[in-house]
């Protein structure tokens, strides 16, 4: 991989806040909503429903995406964000590939999951926009933190038009390390990133 030189970004939201509809009531995800506005993009990411509940949750959310100018991503379902008109897609090790999806949806938002070099590669060679690099710190059942370093080393591997997402473990704490390291934007389901520490850290 590259570097190369900076290119235009398509992927410019500061803020990451994936859904878990079991760990984060709706009235306390649409706090965060308001709290991030424009810098956040939303992934709808409920992995055990089934289409169906993923829209009608899905509806509500993109109402609110759209009140407050924040992106919404739908993880791996293409069937979902197209019913809801999502802003583009989420993609996991097991997804499709980028190519795939934006044929299916058009020219959306795609962002890629990353463990390793190996799926860093695969991220650039098929033109994602960002990467959500995980994990970086300690996370339940999520194997070793990659740590700053390797937020460090993904940043340098990539070329400046892919946004670098820190996901795993970050909490308003970790935000200025993670940036300082690199990343250009954060991510949680558990953590609130949209707090005024943070949305000021990364302002």
């Amino acid at each position: 991989m590259n570097a190369g030189a900076p290119a235009a970004r398509r992927f410019e939201a500061k803020v990451v806040q994936l859904t878990s509809a079991a760990l984060i009531p709706e009235g306390e995800l649409a706090a965060r909503l308001r709290r991030g506005g424009a810098q956040l993009v939303v992934v709808l990411r409920e992995p055990d429903w089934s289409a169906r509940r993923m829209v009608d949750y899905g509806q509500g959310l993109r109402r609110a995406t759209r009140a407050v100018g924040a992106r919404l991503l739908v993880a791996d379902r293409l069937d979902v964000a197209h019913a809801l008109e999502a802003d583009g897609v989420h993609l996991g090790r097991h997804s499709v590939g980028v190519l795939e999806a934006r044929r299916a949806l058009g020219d959306v938002l795609v962002t890629r999951s990353a463990h390793d070099d190996d799926e860093l590669t695969r991220a650039v060679s098929e033109g994602a926009d960002a990467v959500l690099l995980s994990p970086i710190f300690a996370s339940p059942g999520k194997g070793s933190p990659l740590g700053v370093e390797g937020l460090r080393r993904a940043r340098r591997s990539l070329p400046g038009s892919i946004a670098l997402v820190a996901l795993g473990g970050v909490t308003p704490d970790h935000v200025g390390r993670c940036l300082e390291a690199g990343a250009d934007a954060v991510a949680s389901i558990r953590g609130d990133l949209t707090s005024s520490f943070a949305c000021h850290a990364v302002s």
